[in-house]
């Protein structure tokens, strides 16, 4: 006896009694449950690619309906890495376990299905592991398509095709308990296409919990080599935000990633920032999204009703990144974190070659606020960790400097900068590559908004740290707004040696607010 309710039986014999009479112009629908409809009828027949025998497989074959639509494939150069990885009997990111901390994810969709990871996932609308809660949001599934939707004959294919997907819903119950717990998971790699709000270009401080998890992540995760973090770095570039007024993109410890249109140029609502590592496709991305209780002719605006191509923002440049990481834990997986950040600094591509923002910092790297080191490139960094060396411990020196003359921060016409200089001699420290810093301001200026902010390192490459900017007077100090204690960092020094001195040029660009620097600390990282 079949298992159809009543209403889907009456529904069934209604649509079966139109046909039969030749009024079949009516809509035909398609019922949700993936286990009693083959919604792979009358489509292109299904494959699946075993990974018992990688180099046998022919990437010829593919045949996903929108895998030709697929241009990041190309552009961040995934189908040479995939072939470099055939032939070292390597499998797209096999079994490799990428954690989505999103939205819920579709785990029935019929190009997710078999890469999901459900005893992995949690559920934090009920608080139970290996749960995953039926989605409400397209996000989600969306993100988690990039990564690991199959190459199977359906619909598009995952950059990490053959990885494992753990859903962790945080932004269906985003308490700050639950940060705690979202970053605390099994997961290889967590990507998180979320942030605090982009209206306003205002400081956001990281969530306590939310960086206790990452610490322990990085300590704990992957037998002690680190979870690797995937950050968006924020979509208010219309709104002069910057992706360093963002504590969470900006934690030394995340990749932050960058968007780009499909010509390969910075996307107008990617947030710039010296804290951004390397950059993505985030535009008109052809994606899994959940899968629609109803169809109407099976079509969407000209797509199945199962995807979407209208995919965008910082959001879809993120899972590009962790699904290039998967199948670089793959390819080599005793990289740390800190090799993973570096191979992927290492070997971007430098775009958009006329944009006058890029400059060599004092190792030779290119690199530009608004891309970070570039496209990321899959091939380049497959081909970058097959002799890589892991570097040695991370050593950190912390260097400070209070100031009590010529500390006034104020407009003035002309235009008028004032330098404080932080000098690190050799002997201080035992640091001789940088892999990242820290600057921390102490200042009772009232508007920091106002404000132009540069670090330069003693080898001369500057990061342009904050900006004078429009802010709705959402960023004055009685708004709870202050440089003081917040944290900016600065990726843009890899291989730089630190000895030397250190310059903060703060510049004030509007008149009224004003105040004075009573202190600068300088956290460095590296080896």
């Amino acid at each position: 006896m079949s298992n159809y309710s009543p209403v889907i039986l009456l529904s069934i014999f209604c649509i079966g009694l139109l046909n039969a009479c030749g009024l079949n112009n009516a809509p035909q629908i398609d019922f949700p449950d993936s286990n009693d409809i083959d919604y792979s009828s009358n489509r292109r027949a299904s494959y699946n690619f075993d990974c018992k025998t990688p180099s046998s497989i022919n990437l010829g074959i593919i045949s996903d309906e929108y895998y030709p639509n697929q241009y990041f494939l190309n552009q961040m150069k995934v189908k040479e890495a995939w072939k470099i990885l055939l032939n070292e009997n390597k499998c797209f990111g096999n079994n490799v376990k990428v954690t989505v901390v999103d939205s819920s994810i579709d785990a029935k969709h019929e190009d997710l299905d078999k890469n999901m990871d459900i005893s992995g996932s949690y559920n934090f609308i009920t608080g139970v592991s290996g749960s995953i809660a039926e989605p409400q949001k397209n996000h989600g599934t969306s993100v988690a398509g990039i990564i690991a939707s199959g190459a199977n004959g359906f619909g598009v294919v995952g950059i990490a095709n053959k990885s494992r997907i753990q859903s962790y819903n945080l932004l269906n119950n985003n308490t700050d308990a639950n940060k705690l717990i979202a970053m605390n998971t099994s997961g290889d790699v967590s990507n998180n296409s979320w942030g605090p709000s982009d209206r306003y270009p205002i400081l956001e401080t990281i969530n306590s919990n939310l960086k206790i998890g990452i610490d322990e992540g990085i300590k704990n995760g992957r037998d002690g080599k680190g979870t690797i973090y995937v950050w968006a770095a924020g979509n208010g570039g219309k709104n002069y935000n910057n992706s360093n007024y963002d504590g969470y993109a900006n934690y030394r410890k995340v990749i932050a990633v960058g968007a780009l249109t499909t010509q390969g140029t910075q996307a107008d609502f990617s947030e710039k920032g010296a804290n951004l590592l390397v950059s993505a496709p985030g535009d008109a991305i052809y994606t899994t999204k959940i899968t629609p209780q109803t169809f109407i002719n099976n079509d969407c605006n000209g797509i199945n009703c199962r995807y979407t191509k209208t995919f965008n923002g910082t959001s879809a440049a993120a899972p590009m990144v962790s699904g290039v990481v998967a199948l670089l834990l793959e390819a080599k997986p005793s990289l740390g974190w800190r090799d993973v950040r570096l191979i992927l600094a290492r070997s971007a591509s430098k775009i958009d070659s006329s944009n006058s923002d890029w400059k060599q910092n004092g190792d030779g790297l290119w690199v530009n606020h608004q891309y970070g080191y570039g496209l990321v490139d899959a091939e380049a960094a497959i081909k970058l960790a097959k002799n890589w060396a892991n570097v040695a411990t991370e050593v950190s020196y912390t260097t400070s400097q209070h100031y009590t003359i010529n500390n006034k921060i104020e407009y003035t016409t002309p235009a008028n900068s004032v330098d404080f200089t932080l000098s690190i001699a050799n002997g201080q420290t035992n640091l001789s590559s940088l892999e990242s810093v820290e600057l921390i301001i102490d200042s009772d200026h009232s508007y920091w908004a106002d404000l132009t902010i540069v670090l330069i390192s003693p080898q001369g490459t500057k990061s342009v740290i904050t900006e004078t900017h429009l802010c709705n007077q959402q960023c004055s100090s009685q708004n709870g707004q202050s440089l003081s204690g917040f944290v900016f960092s600065s990726a843009r020094l890899i291989g730089e040696n630190p000895i030397g001195n250190w310059t903060i040029r703060i510049e004030d660009g509007f008149k009224k607010d004003s105040g004075t620097v009573n202190k600068i600390t300088l956290n460095l990282h590296g080896t």
